[in-house]
C-alpha cells in the first residue's frame, strides 16, 4: 500500500515540474489620488496570441504583486478593483530570463464598465487563496445534473458518506455555509437539504480548514462556503434550468434586473425526489452464553418535494455605501416509507421472535431567513465596515403511522403505532465588523456579535393493539425548548515584513444556554465562556511558491436532539435517549500548507494536527434480552495527524483538473469508557477530478473518491468509495446540456462494526447511488456587470 502511495505521489508530483520557466513580473497598486497601497487588486496576464490566461495575483496588504514561472514572450495585462477603472497594458514583452519591474500602477475611483467581448480563457480548476481553497462548480462532473450533495462528494478536500454527512481532514464537525452565512439547519435536517438543492445552483466552493478569529468559531473542521449564483447582468437577464433523473426531477429559474444604482435578483425552483436504500444488521448479546443474537434489514424509501423562492436588492448609496437586503424561502415535503424485518434468537439458538414493521412518514415545513445589511467600502479587503442583522427560522410537522406484525410466537395481534412532533428553530443576529488599516503595511480587524438560538420540540407516540388504545413502556410524551445566547467579541491585527505576512487574532465568547422539559418539569442550565485564538504567518518565496502556517480554535456544541432526555419511539429493541449534561467539544488545529503556482497549474503540500477534546461519541449498551440502549456522551479525545498532496493541472489545451492523495493517523482514546477502548488507525486518501475537452463543444469529466476508513468510540467504520461520470455539450453560447452518471462501478458500499464488554455488532448500508441524470440550462442576458455585498467582501480571484 505504502508502495503504490509513493508511487502516486511521484507521479502527482511529476506533472508538476517546472518547464524551463525563468521570467517574472512584479510590481505595486496604489489609488491615484491618496497614493496608498491597494489590496485586493486583481492581475491577470493573458496571451497576446490567443488571450489565454497563464497567470493572474491578488496584491497583498502593501499593494504589491508578482507572477513568476513565465514563458518568453508578449502579453497584455489587467489590474482591476471594484469601483476603479482598470489599468491596461497590451504591449508588455518579457525576455526568456527577464525580472521586469512595472513600478507603480495607479488605479482612479471610476465606474467599472465591461467590454462587451468573449473571450478564451484557461482556467484553474482550484484556486489557492490566502485563507481558503476554492473549486468551481463549472469544472465539478456532478455540479449540473446532480445535487448539492453530489457536488460537494467531488471536491478534493472533502469526504461525504453515503448518509451525505460532510467531513474535512477525517472530521465531521464541519460548519457549512451559504453565501458566507452558516445554514440554519443541522444534522438530518441539513443533509436533506443539501440533496434537495440542485447543483447547478452552485458557483463555487470554498473550504477553510484553519479560520481566523473573524469567523464564528463553530465547527471544530472549519468552514465550507458554499457561493450560489447570482447571475448580476445588465438590464435585464436571467437563466432556466431543468433536470431529469431517476433521484432528482425539478425546474428552477433565475432573473436579474438592474438599473441604475439599484440591482435586484430573484429566483425560483420546485424539484421532486426519491431513491432507495437499504441496511443489513446482526448485533450479539454476550451477557448470556451462548449470545442471543438480533438480525435486522431494512428497505427503506424516501420521496418528497422542495421549493425554494428568494429575493434580493443592492442600493447604491453612493460609490463606497450600500444597502442591501435578502429574503428567502424553502418550503418543502416528504413522505418517506421504511419496512423493517427483526429476528430475535435468544441463548438456545431457538428463534424467540419474528416481526416485521412497516411505518409511512408524512413530513412538512420549510425554512425562511431574512438578512438586512449597510456596508461602506473605501478600499476592499482593507478600509471598510458593515453592519448586519439576520433573522430565520424552520417550522415543521412530522407524523408516522406504523403497523407491527408478528410471525413468531403466534397469536399475537398486529400492534399499531402513531407518533407525531411540531418542531421549531428560530435564530436572529446582529453583527458589526470594522476593517482598518494603521499604516501602509498593517491592517486591524474588529466586530461584534450578539445572536439568539431557540429549539423547540413538542413530540408523543401512542399505540393501539386490534383497534384499542393501549399503554406500553414506550408511550411517552416529549415537550422541550433550548435557547442559547450568544455575545462575541473578536480582534485581529495583520501585518506584512516584505515578503512575510502575519496574523493574530481572538475571539472572546460568552454563551448562556438552557434546556426546559416541559413534559416532565425538568431544567437544565449551562453557561459557559470560551477563548478562541488563532495565527497566521505565510512567506512568499517567489516565482509561484509560498509556504503558509495556521492555527486556529473551534468549537461546536450539541443540538438538542443530543441533549433530549425523553424520545418517544415506537422501536422496543433500539432506543437512543440524549444526554443533558453533553458538552460542546473543543478542537486546536495546526496545519502548513506549501503551495506553488505556475503556469500549468498549482500543488499544495500540506501537512496538519488535529487535536478535539471532549469528543462526542454515541455509546450503546445492550441487555440480557437484547434492548439497545444509546446515548451522547463527552467520552474521548480525537488527534488526528495527517499529510495530503494536492494538484490542479489548468486546462490549458485538452486536459484539466485536480487530485489529491493523502495519508493519515488517527487515535481516538475513550479508555476512560473501559480498558482497551483506545484505537488507532493509519489510512490512506485519494480522489480527483479530470476535464477532457473531446470537441469545442463538448466536455467530459471523471470523479473518483476513495475516503479511508475511521475509528469509533466502540469500533470502527469502512472505507467509502465515489464515483461519476459527466458530459456537457454547449447546443448554443447560452445553451448547455449536461449528462452525469454517479456511481458507475457500483462501489458506494459501507459498513460499521461496534462492540464493547456486552454486545457485538455489524451494520452493512447499501444506498443504491447508481443513477443518471440529465440537466439542461438556457441564459439570456448581456456580458455581467460586477456587484459586490458583504459576504463576498473577501472573496478572491477565481479567474
Amino acid at each position: 500500500m505504502h508502495r503504490s502511495l509513493l508511487g502516486a505521489l511521484l507521479v502527482a508530483g511529476s506533472l508538476f515540474v517546472p518547464a524551463a520557466f525563468a521570467a517574472s513580473l512584479r510590481g505595486v497598486v496604489t489609488d491615484a489620488s491618496s497614493h496608498v497601497p491597494l489590496e485586493g487588486v486583481e492581475v491577470v496576464l493573458r496571451s497576446s496570441l490567443d488571450s489565454v490566461v497563464v497567470a493572474h495575483a491578488t496584491t497583498r496588504a502593501d499593494g504589491r504583486f508578482a507572477l513568476d514561472s513565465l514563458r518568453a514572450g508578449r502579453y497584455l495585462l489587467r489590474a482591476s478593483l471594484l469601483g476603479r477603472a482598470p489599468h491596461v497594458r497590451r504591449d508588455l514583452e518579457l525576455a526568456g530570463d527577464a525580472a521586469a519591474d512595472l513600478g507603480t500602477i495607479a488605479l482612479a475611483i471610476a465606474a467599472v464598465n465591461v467590454p462587451g467581448a468573449e473571450v478564451s480563457t484557461a482556467r484553474n480548476t482550484a484556486v489557492i487563496a490566502p485563507d481558503r481553497n476554492i473549486y468551481l462548480a463549472r469544472d465539478i462532473p456532478a455540479a449540473g445534473a446532480g445535487s448539492t450533495t453530489d457536488l460537494l462528494r467531488a471536491v478534493p478536500e472533502l469526504d461525504v458518506d453515503v448518509n451525505g454527512r460532510v467531513s474535512l481532514r477525517g472530521s465531521t464537525g464541519v460548519t457549512i455555509q451559504i453565501n458566507g452565512r452558516p445554514t440554519p439547519m443541522k444534522g438530518e435536517a441539513l443533509q436533506t437539504f443539501l440533496r434537495q438543492l440542485p447543483g447547478n445552483r452552485i458557483e463555487r466552493v470554498e473550504v477553510i480548514a484553519n479560520p481566523s478569529a473573524k469567523f464564528d468559531p463553530e465547527g471544530t473542521a472549519g468552514i465550507v462556503n458554499i457561493v450560489l449564483k447570482d447571475d448580476v447582468k445588465l438590464g435585464v437577464s436571467g437563466s432556466v434550468n431543468a433536470y431529469a433523473g431517476p433521484r432528482y426531477n425539478g425546474l428552477s429559474s433565475r432573473i436579474a434586473w438592474q438599473q441604475g444604482p439599484l440591482t435586484v435578483f430573484g429566483g425560483a425552483g420546485a424539484s421532486l425526489y426519491q431513491w432507495e436504500y437499504g441496511s443489513e444488521s446482526e448485533r450479539f448479546s454476550l451477557l448470556t452464553s451462548p449470545p442471543t443474537a438480533l438480525r435486522t434489514r431494512s428497505e427503506n424509501i424516501s420521496a418528497g418535494h422542495y421549493l425554494s423562492f428568494d429575493t434580493s436588492a443592492d442600493l447604491a448609496l453612493g460609490k463606497r455605501t450600500t444597502l442591501y437586503g435578502t429574503v428567502s424561502a424553502y418550503p418543502n415535503g416528504s413522505a418517506p416509507e421504511a419496512d423493517k424485518f427483526t429476528s430475535f434468537t435468544d441463548s438456545t439458538g431457538t428463534e424467540a421472535s419474528r416481526f416485521e414493521r412497516h411505518d409511512e412518514t408524512e413530513y412538512s415545513g420549510g425554512t425562511a431567513s431574512f438578512t438586512s445589511g449597510l456596508s461602506h467600502v473605501v478600499t476592499k479587503g482593507r478600509d471598510e465596515r458593515s453592519i448586519e442583522f439576520l433573522q430565520s427560522g424552520t417550522l415543521g410537522d412530522y407524523r408516522t403511522d406504523g403497523v407491527q406484525r408478528t410471525q413468531a410466537p403466534t397469536g399475537i395481534p398486529d400492534e399499531a403505532s402513531h407518533s407525531g412532533s411540531a418542531t421549531g428553530f428560530r435564530e436572529r443576529s446582529l453583527q458589526v465588523d470594522d476593517t482598518r488599516p494603521l499604516g501602509a503595511k498593517t491592517k486591524l480587524e474588529s466586530g461584534y456579535r450578539v445572536a439568539e438560538r431557540v429549539n423547540t420540540n413538542s413530540g408523543s407516540v401512542a399505540f393501539e393493539s386490534g383497534g384499542v388504545p393501549v399503554v406500553t413502556p414506550l408511550s411517552a410524551r416529549s415537550d422541550y425548548r433550548h435557547r442559547e445566547v450568544f455575545h462575541s467579541g473578536y480582534v485581529t491585527l495583520g501585518r506584512t515584513f516584505g515578503k512575510l505576512s502575519v496574523q493574530a487574532g481572538a475571539r472572546a465568547e460568552a454563551a448562556l444556554t438552557s434546556f426546559d422539559v416541559f413534559s416532565s418539569a425538568l431544567s437544565f442550565d449551562r453557561d459557559y465562556r470560551s477563548l478562541f485564538p488563532s495565527a497566521n504567518a505565510a512567506w512568499d518565496f517567489g516565482k509561484g511558491r509560498t509556504v503558509r502556517a495556521t492555527y486556529s480554535k473551534r468549537i461546536e456544541r450539541p443540538s438538542a436532539g443530543y441533549l433530549n432526555p425523553i424520545v418517544p419511539t415506537s422501536d422496543s429493541l433500539e432506543r437512543t435517549i440524549g444526554n443533558p449534561s453533553l458538552g460542546p467539544r473543543y478542537t486546536h488545529s495546526w496545519s502548513v500548507d506549501a503551495a506553488w503556482s505556475g503556469s500549468r497549474g498549482t500543488l499544495r503540500l500540506s501537512p496538519y494536527l488535529r487535536r478535539t477534546v471532549d469528543n462526542w461519541d454515541l455509546v450503546t449498551t445492550v441487555s440480557a434480552s437484547g434492548v439497545a440502549t444509546s446515548t451522547w456522551r463527552n467520552a474521548s479525545s480525537v488527534r488526528t495527524a495527517g499529510l495530503s498532496l494536492t494538484g490542479s493541472l489548468r486546462q490549458t489545451g485538452r486536459f484539466g483538473g485536480t487530485m489529491s492523495v493523502g495519508l493519515q493517523q488517527e487515535r481516538h482514546d475513550a479508555s476512560n469508557l473501559a480498558n482497551g477502548f483506545t484505537r488507532d488507525v493509519t489510512g490512506w486518501s485519494a480522489n480527483g477530478n479530470a476535464s477532457f475537452k473531446a470537441t469545442p463543444k463538448l466536455d467530459l469529466q471523471l470523479y473518483l473518491r476513495y475516503a479511508p476508513p475511521r475509528t469509533l468510540a466502540q469500533g470502527r467504520a469502512s472505507s467509502y468509495v465515489g464515483s461519476s461520470i459527466g458530459a456537457r455539450y454547449k447546443v448554443r453560447e447560452t445553451a448547455w446540456a449536461n449528462v452525469n452518471l454517479n456511481d458507475p462501478f457500483l462501489l458506494a458500499q459501507y459498513w460499521s462494526e461496534t462492540g464493547d464488554a456486552t454486545y457485538r455488532q455489524r451494520t452493512d448500508t447499501n444506498n443504491r447511488m447508481r443513477s443518471v441524470n440529465l440537466s439542461l440550462t438556457w441564459t439570456w442576458g448581456k456580458i455581467p456587470e460586477q456587484k459586490q455585498r458583504k459576504q463576498s467582501a473577501e472573496q478572491p480571484s477565481t479567474e
